[in-house]
């Protein structure tokens, strides 16, 4: 009678190793989460917030509010509006379902909201860690990818977006998840229009939360083309699946939006922005709010077809799409009358959003942890404002090794160009479909935070060209340094 039984499956070949727990995508994606979740969690439960950091962050966690409570989805309560893209209002009403429901949002109720919402933020920045490194593993191997997922879920300026009423993280998890489906729908072979149709229907809630990537059809499109050998009939059979899920996400916002304001528009304020670039020359700055410098610019116009001599935010929701309509007929005449002062902030918007990074949230932040009594002021940010009194260090310190990655991520992006890898199509196509936007029509302060993972992305593909111990090595060495920047600053 047999003592002992055989293991289930085939025994392994003689003298060969056993394969480790830490060798499992799925074992080590789930330590990354823990990983990333106990950073903010540490962040959260011994550090103050940025919060809504000093207003800069408009009324975005309100309008999730205002709907889960009263059901409307709009700034001031019991009435819908068209100002704010719905996609992180809704999430944080689902978030805030988990709380009780007063029949008015009170001041205690917004505070418990915020807890709940923060934590989500850690879940989601956690969830785009783990993702990320499942995504680049096989391109980039085990070492690379590990390293982009920990700079990505550990990151000091991701832990400090944790903390704040934005929709930062639920777009950067996104972005992430977005990038992923849409490039494993495009290395299929041959491709399945249902899993175009899914990497579009994705977008389609992607470009709710934020419509920069309202562009991205036409990014994709060409990219198709050019992938399709310039043959336009299989380029098309590959697109049109994409934009049709796409666009079944976006079509019942924009109904909604027909039936409050009789027009059928996507985003109020996108003419407004267009306006805000073409009106004179700006000298955009990464750390300071650009559009302080167009207030005097802005109020005649405002003044004129509101009524109002001051700026009200009720007024604003009052005369939306009247408003839409001036500034929409100021921007084109602006752009005919000047059209080099147009050229001219178009290249600085592309300049600054790629070359450059907001760090100033990181002085903020330390900043906060010195004075309970102080609030973040909007003052902080005008243009010209020295910033002397915030600690410097850490923020520069994260400049930096942005400037180090954005090195590697344009290697990166060269060398898969030259050697027609497609492994970055997708995140090529997404970012360049940011990219323009934020070059054509405005660039600012709060608008940085999405070009972080793709950092991360482009520089794990330059790295993964080295030889693999050179690569890991490498990679090694800039979680080092990321995380030493969260020690000093978020841990």
């Amino acid at each position: 009678m047999p003592t002992s039984s055989a293991p289930d499956g085939p025994l392994p070949a003689e003298g060969a190793r056993a394969p480790s727990p830490l060798e499992s995508p799925r074992t080590l994606a789930l330590l990354l989460i823990l990983l990333s979740l106990a950073v903010s969690g540490r962040s959260l439960t011994t550090h103050r917030q940025l919060a809504g950091l000093g207003g800069m962050v408009d009324e975005w966690f309100t309008v999730g509010l205002n709907y889960r409570v009263y059901g409307t989805l709009g700034i001031e309560p019991r009435r819908s509006d068209v100002t704010l893209s719905p996609g992180y209002p809704l999430f944080v009403a689902a978030v805030a379902s988990a709380i009780d429901d007063p029949p008015v949002v009170t001041r205690q109720y917004f505070f418990r909201s915020m807890d709940v919402i923060f934590l989500a933020h850690a879940v989601l920045l956690a969830a785009a860690s783990a993702a990320l490194f499942l995504w680049l593993w096989p391109s980039c191997g085990r070492g690379v990818a590990l390293g982009a997922a920990v700079i990505l879920g550990t990151g000091p300026y991701t832990v400090i977006l944790v903390g704040l009423l934005h929709y930062d993280i639920l777009h950067i998890f996104m972005v992430v998840v977005g990038c992923w489906i849409l490039q494993k729908a495009l290395d299929r072979r041959p491709q399945a229009a249902h899993a175009l149709f899914l990497a579009g229907t994705f977008w389609g809630f992607s470009t709710l939360v934020r419509p920069v990537t309202i562009a991205l059809p036409v990014v994709l499109g060409i990219a198709l083309w050019l992938l399709q050998g310039r043959a336009l009939k299989r380029a098309m059979a590959a697109w049109m699946p994409f934009v049709l899920g796409m666009s079944l996400v976006l079509a019942p916002y924009v109904a909604r939006n027909h039936v409050l304001t009789g027009r059928w528009t996507f985003s109020a304020e996108g003419w407004m922005a267009l306006w805000g670039s073409s009106v004179k020359d700006l000298d955009i700055h990464p750390n300071h709010y650009n559009w302080g410098e167009l207030f005097a610019d802005f109020m005649p116009t405002f003044t004129r077809v509101t009524g109002s001599p001051v700026y009200s935010r009720h007024a604003f929701i009052d005369y939306t799409i009247p408003l839409e309509d001036a500034f929409r007929d100021a921007a084109f005449r602006n752009i005919g009358d000047q059209p080099f002062v147009y050229v001219r902030n178009c290249v600085r918007s592309f300049t600054t959003f790629n070359l450059t990074i907001n760090s100033v949230v990181i002085r903020v932040f330390q900043y906060l942890q010195t004075d309970a009594t102080v609030w973040p002021s909007q003052d902080w940010f005008a243009v010209g404002h020295s910033h002397e009194f915030l600690p410097g260090r850490a923020s520069s310190a994260f400049s930096w090794f942005v400037g180090v990655l954005t090195v590697l991520s344009v290697a990166g992006v060269i060398v898969a160009v030259r050697r027609r890898d497609r492994s970055l199509v997708a995140a090529g196509a997404v970012y360049a479909s940011i990219s323009a936007v934020h070059a054509l029509v405005y660039m600012d302060l709060m608008y940085f935070y999405v070009k972080v993972p793709f950092l991360v992305i482009f520089s794990a593909s330059a790295l993964s060209r080295l030889p693999p111990k050179t690569a890991t090595a490498g990679a090694a060495l800039l979680v080092v340094f990321s995380l030493l920047l969260s020690w000093a600053t978020v841990l």
